[in-house]
């Protein structure tokens, strides 16, 4: 049987490059790490997500949501994006702290005053917790909407 060898060799190059193709444009899942774009690596530690570029560690972020964005605004050099998304992601992990510790303190025997004092810091972290995770989800909606759009759909609106 005679193999020939260079359309072998052409064959396997022509899959390779389609499988790279179709990799570059998706998000796979592999275990516990999801491959963006063919080029960042999120890991999945017990709930905190590590984004690597190319194999270097770039930042830790506490939700998927962010990490893809993340990337996404990467791919597409959106530096201040990139930015917000980790910026409110950090304080939705602080404040989701804060919240927890301010409750096992109230469960705890306390004088009224301290109570007091404790639940206005209770509700005013809740108050911003729940406006960093607005705001983390409009700039994922953003990222969403410049992968989808691309730069093109708002380059050509019109001022009024």
């Amino acid at each position: 049987m005679d193999v020939n060898f260079k359309l072998l060799s052409r064959t396997l190059r022509h899959i390779s490059n389609d499988t790279l193709t179709t990799m570059a444009k998706s998000v796979v899942r592999i275990g516990d790490t999801y491959i963006v774009f063919g080029v960042y690596h999120v890991t999945d530690n017990n709930g905190i997500f590590e984004i690597y570029a190319d194999g270097d560690y770039i930042e830790t972020v506490g939700y998927i949501s962010t990490a893809l964005s993340w990337c996404v605004a990467n791919k597409l050099n959106e530096y201040m994006l990139q930015k917000h998304l980790i910026y409110y992601d950090r304080i939705l992990g602080n404040r989701w702290f804060d919240i927890r510790n301010y409750n096992d303190i109230l469960k705890s025997s306390i004088s009224a005053e301290q109570k007091t004092i404790i639940e206005l810091k209770l509700h005013h972290d809740i108050r911003r917790y729940n406006d960093a995770k607005y705001e983390l989800q409009y700039y994922i909606k953003k990222a969403k909407y410049i992968k989808m759009k691309g730069l093109t759909n708002e380059t050509t609106k019109f001022i009024t």
